[in-house]
């Protein structure tokens, strides 16, 4: 129930950004991401975690933006079974995929 707010709420992504004069909310969460992704020089080929990843917004969008290879952790199933839905509807099997597991314990995968 409470993903289901939070995505009625805040959308895919379950973060905050500051917005610039005339920005929407949602331009303001995208800009974050393709600033995130770039400062850390993000391009294909490369293999991220997105550790608390909740439904997964972030790791589609940065998925897309520069073509690397995303895994979202979070210990929620149905935040798994939801995000691996919108990974597929948005043509990015193979490249953006959920998780469910302890960040804790990811050397145990």
């Amino acid at each position: 129930l409470a993903t289901m707010f939070y995505e009625w709420g805040w959308g895919q992504s379950f973060h905050f950004a500051y917005q610039l004069p005339g920005e929407s909310f949602k331009m303001a969460i995208l800009r974050h991401e393709y600033y995130l992704a770039g400062r850390l020089g993000l391009s294909a080929g490369d293999k991220v975690i997105d550790v608390g990843c909740g439904v997964g917004g972030p790791m589609r969008n940065i998925a897309k933006f520069t073509n690397a290879t995303v895994t979202g952790v979070t210990l929620n199933e149905y935040q798994v079974l939801r995000g691996n839905e919108l990974n597929r509807d948005a043509g990015l099997v193979g490249r953006a995929t959920s998780v469910q597991c302890d960040f804790m314990n990811l050397l145990d995968k």
